[in-house]
């Protein structure tokens, strides 16, 4: 009798846990489909100009610009995972593993400064390199985090810019 009750329950919590699973993907799909408006692809390659220096790093997170929390899951940039940078004149080049590559030209760039958490991820403080860059006037944050102390601060002096270290409470 009791074997047949925890067989029972263990049935329903089963299909929960399997219908639970299903909307999570379900959202996700969703989200990103829903910002095909936003982002309706990814910026072009652009030709590198002059040396270019590359680090490996860890790609973190790309999120509307100024809210860290709201993650941009289109074209897998949602994902976290390692990645190769390479920074030029023309722009920085974030070669995500598994995932498209990031293009930034210098001109899409309009800031770079530091942060100490995002969604999913808080790190000491400055430990994390935000690159904020635009496409068709909507400006997104990209959050790097780079070990290579020659690469971060090549990459933090190579658009000198005013913008301010971001906060998250």
């Amino acid at each position: 009798m009791i074997y047949q009750r925890l067989t029972e329950m263990a049935a329903v919590m089963g299909l929960v846990l399997l219908a639970l699973g299903y909307l999570a993907i379900r959202g996700w799909r969703s989200k990103a489909a829903s910002q095909s408006k936003v982002l309706p692809e990814l910026p072009p390659e652009f030709p590198s100009a002059g040396p270019v220096l590359s680090s490996p790093l860890y790609y973190v997170v790309t999120t509307m610009a100024n809210e860290p929390l709201d993650r941009i899951m289109r074209f897998g940039l949602g994902n976290r995972g390692n990645a190769k940078a390479e920074l030029s004149a023309a722009g920085l080049v974030i070669q995500r593993s598994g995932e498209n590559t990031l293009n930034l030209s210098a001109s899409a760039i309009s800031a770079i400064g530091t942060a100490s958490a995002t969604i999913d991820k808080a790190v000491e403080r400055d430990g994390l390199v935000v690159v904020t860059w635009g496409v068709d006037g909507t400006n997104f944050d990209t959050y790097l985090r780079v070990l290579n102390r020659d690469f971060r601060e090549q990459l933090l002096a190579s658009f000198k810019t005013s913008n301010p270290t971001q906060k998250v409470d």
